[in-house]
């Protein structure tokens, strides 16, 4: 381990002052990540600070690789919920164009608008009935697929032992860190429920509105996980994927890799800004819409 740590400091001294988009440049260097580095000096200096030799952790989950020796519960929730999650999305996406551009196409806006609830209010039902749908499909196939998955490969005891933004070391319970991932599908969600109204309300079509919010997240699908496109990664998708930061720095399907000079909550402000600023502008558009 110390000289695992000795390594990668000697590497990070290395590459000092270099941002990863140009350490390609160096001969020997083109797969280093000094986010990847700092997440392992950190775990190796914490194992050699508490004196942990000889261990049973898992790891963080990841789509691609077991937490373990073998696979487990988890590790299946985590794969099986990455595809589930690209069709509740979808379906939410559907829910939410429908909401507002369906109901103006359909005329049955009107017949709401007569009754005795603001602007604020329509709004607001009908985003977080959205999000309530989206979130209890969410729910529903992670408690499906961590039954599947305990039933098919069974349920580890040990403990997770994770790094947290590259810097702390936590260990943490396996349902804990589940939970986690959990939220931060939830949070993507969040996004796209977002995205989907904000289109819907500036569109007043449903099919439109259903169109471009499902181009646009397809193109993101496709990019991330099919093509790749490295560019992507400077994108508002590249911040998409929190659990990235819980020691799962090596994507996996749809992941991108984490931006340089990025932290957890980095992208936590820019997810956040979009959310918030899509919402007020759609909030304003509704307000100030005609609907009668």
């Amino acid at each position: 381990m110390n000289e695992r740590i000795l390594l990668d400091s000697f590497t990070l001294l290395r590459t000092n002052g270099k941002s990863d988009t140009e350490l390609p440049k160096y001969l020997g260097y083109s797969d280093i990540s000094q986010y990847h580095l700092n997440e392992e000096i950190s775990i190796n200096k914490y194992l050699i600070e508490n004196e942990i030799f000889d261990y049973d952790y898992l790891t963080s989950f990841n789509y691609n690789k077991s937490s373990g020796p073998v696979t487990n519960a988890y590790d299946y929730t985590v794969y099986s919920m990455q595809i589930l999650s690209l069709f509740i999305i979808l379906f939410t996406i559907y829910y939410a164009c429908s909401s507002i551009a369906g109901d103006q196409s359909s005329g049955t806006m009107k017949m709401i608008a007569i009754r005795p609830y603001t602007r604020n209010k329509l709004f607001a039902g009908k985003y977080l009935s959205c999000l309530m749908f989206g979130g209890l499909l969410m729910m529903i196939a992670l408690v499906a697929s961590f039954v599947v998955g305990a039933a098919s490969y069974g349920i580890s005891t040990a403990t997770c032992l994770v790094v947290f933004n590259a810097s702390n070391v936590i260990e943490i319970s396996p349902i804990l860190l589940l939970l986690c991932y959990l939220l931060s599908l939830m949070i993507n969600l969040l996004f796209y429920v977002s995205l989907a109204m904000f289109i819907s309300v500036i569109c007043r079509s449903n099919t439109l509105s259903v169109i471009i919010s499902t181009i646009i997240y397809g193109v993101q699908v496709v990019l991330s996980g099919v093509i790749n496109a490295k560019w992507l990664e400077y994108t508002p998708f590249g911040h998409f994927d929190l659990f990235k930061y819980f020691g799962n720095s090596n994507p996996g399907l749809l992941s991108l890799n984490i931006l340089p000079d990025a932290d957890f909550f980095t992208s936590l402000i820019v997810i956040g800004s979009l959310i918030v600023v899509m919402n007020s502008i759609a909030h304003l558009i509704f307000q100030r819409r005609d609907i009668s």
